[in-house]
């Protein structure tokens, strides 16, 4: 079995792009107050390549620990992960 979250920068527009302040790392919701079960919601503002990534290994390394998680792996969707080789 291969847990997956579709991440999203769910913070204010005031919020930064990285994840760096003492503010919680998670949000509940989006922005909109919307709640999808397969979606972690990063306390940042949406970005795609200035911190998004770094914020959610950060996340992604204390739940593997607790989970018991060997591997961590970021694909954005444009790529297709072969499971048998895995």
């Amino acid at each position: 079995q291969i847990p997956y979250t579709f991440v999203i920068g769910a913070g204010k527009l005031s919020r930064p792009q990285d994840h760096d302040d003492d503010e919680p790392l998670l949000l509940e919701t989006d922005q909109n107050g919307a709640v999808e079960i397969d979606c972690t919601y990063l306390n940042i503002k949406e970005n795609m390549e200035k911190g998004k990534s770094t914020t959610y290994l950060k996340y992604a390394t204390s739940v593997a620990k607790i989970s018991g998680l060997d591997f961590i792996a970021k694909i954005d969707d444009d790529t297709v992960m072969s499971m048998p080789l895995l």
